[in-house]
């Protein structure tokens, strides 16, 4: 039967919520071909995540931060595209994997929600002195070569008022 686990602010977590993230944790794991701890820890560390998230998304609301339906419908149609599907197939595998397109949607917001929290910690965090700029710009004049950088993420923020312009020009500097 499904019951409270945990109440984050005021916001429940329940046991089916704690059991579906287990489960694909272990169908990742399967994929991946990874081993996972034991049953109790496994969901001791999934429940500890989901409250983790939960304080961040508090959090995310109470210091204004939202997602607006027209972008939470682009990052459902890049979902969709990212796994070469259309947005009526989209619907089809979820509901064929026994989830319903609303809580899909909900769970993208969450994310994108938490992807926001996370970056305005970061960069709250990233102080970039003039003195390292001077360093940087003398060392160019001087022909000494920067140094290289491996870049595996690399984020271009984007207003969440930004039209489909400012959205195609962000994406092209990113490109």
């Amino acid at each position: 039967a499904d019951h409270i686990v945990a109440v984050v602010n005021q916001e429940l977590v329940t046991n089916a919520e704690v059991q579906q993230r287990v489960a694909a944790a272990r169908a990742e794991a399967a994929r991946a071909g990874a081993r996972l701890p034991s049953d109790d820890q496994l969901r001791r560390q999934v429940l500890e995540s989901m409250i983790d998230e939960r304080a961040q998304l508090t959090h995310a609301r109470d210091s204004g931060l939202h997602v607006e339906d027209p972008e939470l419908d682009r990052a459902v149609a890049n979902v969709a595209q990212q796994n070469r599907l259309t947005l009526p197939q989209l619907r089809e595998r979820l509901q064929r994997e026994g989830i319903d397109f609303q809580r899909f949607r909900s769970n993208i917001r969450d994310q994108i929600l938490l992807e926001r929290v996370r970056e305005r910690e970061v960069q709250s965090r990233i102080k970039i002195s003039d003195g390292e700029i001077d360093t940087l710009l003398a060392g160019r004049a001087s022909g000494v070569a920067p140094p290289d950088y491996n870049v595996a993420q690399l984020l271009v923020s984007v207003p969440e008022s930004a039209g489909e312009a400012e959205v195609a020009e962000r994406r092209a500097i990113a490109e």
